[in-house]
């Protein structure tokens, strides 16, 4: 008989502690430290975090898409679509067919 089939399992030890889960901390720094860098340029520049990720983007890229905006940048394209909107407003991209 193998040296473990005596142990009993507790039914909390199935429990999936969240605060350990790597993916989760991950998720949770990376959201705190996009909301202390969406600090800056909200007070600096008056821009929302879907504006720094499209102008980000388009930086980065160059000519692109709205789809490819969102793609890169994980935002549904709603969000995308009313960023560039304000950016064109403010004078900041330009828009092409």
């Amino acid at each position: 008989m193998p040296p473990h089939a005596n142990l009993k399992i507790d039914p909390q030890d199935d429990i999936l502690a969240l605060e350990g889960f790597l993916p989760y901390r991950l998720a949770r720094a990376a959201e705190t430290v996009s909301r202390q860098f969406a600090t800056l340029y909200r007070e600096r520049h008056g821009m929302t975090r879907p504006e720094w990720r499209t102008l980000a983007t388009i930086g980065q890229f160059g000519k692109t898409t709205a789809t490819g905006i969102g793609v890169h940048s994980s935002m549904h394209k709603t969000k995308v679509s009313r960023a560039i909107r304000s950016l064109e407003e403010r004078k900041w991209i330009n828009r092409q067919a």
